[in-house]
């Protein structure tokens, strides 16, 4: 979801345990980017670096279900042997997207603007984990999903990608918009046992 679009969201939405026992708490917030692009190589991993590098100003490229920060503060996630999703913040210094475009002509790499064709939701705290296993059948804990680690998988039944950008507890998940809906009402849902605090305020990658 680009960072200046409208979520929808209450100001603060709670699930609790019947019984009135506290819940473990679980903050989700919008996660709002100012650019996401698809970048796909069709040729050898060092001209995709080479190419990366005329956008982002950094050749290094992660390694498989891995994500790395460029210098100028956007994320390079890895999506498949020949592809890459960037994903920026608003105070990220890439390039408008048509002059990307236009570096990576006389290149065998091709970008997309997948912007607006996504949806995603930051979700923190030390139950964080334990909240997605609820509908995730990969391991996304701590221990077992590191910082920086990313992974295509579900979510109940929605498509995903979930991600770690740091060490903390938190993660990104991102879903196509037609899902994004669906993600909000499943981090929602009355069957989860948590205390799930809604936030308007949106996090940047």
């Amino acid at each position: 979801m680009r960072a200046n679009e409208s979520t929808g969201r209450p100001a603060a939405h709670s699930t609790t345990r019947a019984c009135g026992a506290a819940a473990p708490r679980v903050q989700v917030r919008p996660l709002a980017w100012a650019a996401m692009w698809s970048l796909h190589a069709h040729g050898p991993r060092d001209d995709f670096a080479r190419a990366v590098s005329s956008i982002t100003g950094s050749s290094a490229l992660p390694d498989p279900q891995r994500m790395v920060q460029t210098p100028d503060g956007a994320w390079l996630a890895w999506t498949g042997p020949h592809g890459l999703l960037l994903i920026a913040g608003p105070a990220a210094a890439l390039p408008p997207f048509d002059v990307a475009r236009d570096r990576l002509q006389g290149t065998r790499t091709v970008a997309f603007d997948v912007s607006d064709a996504r949806s995603g939701a930051f979700i923190e705290g030390a139950a964080g984990a334990a909240l997605l296993a609820g509908g995730c059948p990969a391991d996304v804990s701590v221990e077992g999903f590191g910082a920086e680690y990313v992974r295509a998988t579900v979510l109940g039944a929605l498509p995903c990608t979930i991600a770690r950008p740091a060490e903390r507890a938190a993660w990104w998940v991102m879903v196509p918009r037609s899902y994004g809906t669906s993600l909000r009402g499943w981090l929602r849902g009355p069957w989860l046992d948590f205390d799930v605090v809604d936030a308007i305020e949106a996090a940047s990658p």
